[in-house]
């Protein structure tokens, strides 16, 4: 990924609450369409990064910080409810060891994000190609 206005977009693309969204985002093809486009999530994850790196070390700005809550909100909501037996909602084309993997890939992303301690990307098992 190369630049916070990249990066910003990238976001943007997933907050469905902003005129950028996308439905064959990350976050708009895991509800629209009950798929997880891996493609889509590691340029989420990498924009993630980028925007921790380059600009919010130390501060969070809100028109960054209210979407990616949002989307990270979202997407645990889904991944639960992908396993409640009441909820019609499945992620159609991943297994239940990968929906746990994502699941916890995801926490640890985000929850670093706003913690200011991003986890090593090298230390996750299955690597983001954008890295």
């Amino acid at each position: 990924m190369e630049g916070t206005d990249i990066s910003r977009n990238v976001v943007y693309q997933n907050f469905p609450h902003n005129s950028e969204y996308e439905i064959g985002s990350f976050l708009g093809c895991l509800h629209e369409e009950s798929v997880w486009n891996e493609e889509e999530y590691w340029k989420l994850e990498g924009a993630i990064y980028q925007l921790f790196n380059e600009e919010v070390k130390n501060t969070i700005a809100r028109d960054i910080a209210w979407p990616l809550f949002r989307i990270y909100s979202h997407a645990m909501l889904l991944l639960q409810s992908h396993y409640d037996k009441n909820d019609q909602y499945f992620i159609m084309n991943l297994d239940e060891v990968e929906v746990q993997d994502y699941r916890e890939r995801i926490q640890q992303v985000f929850e670093g994000f706003f913690q200011n301690k991003m986890p090593k990307i090298q230390d996750f098992e299955k690597r983001n190609p954008l890295f």
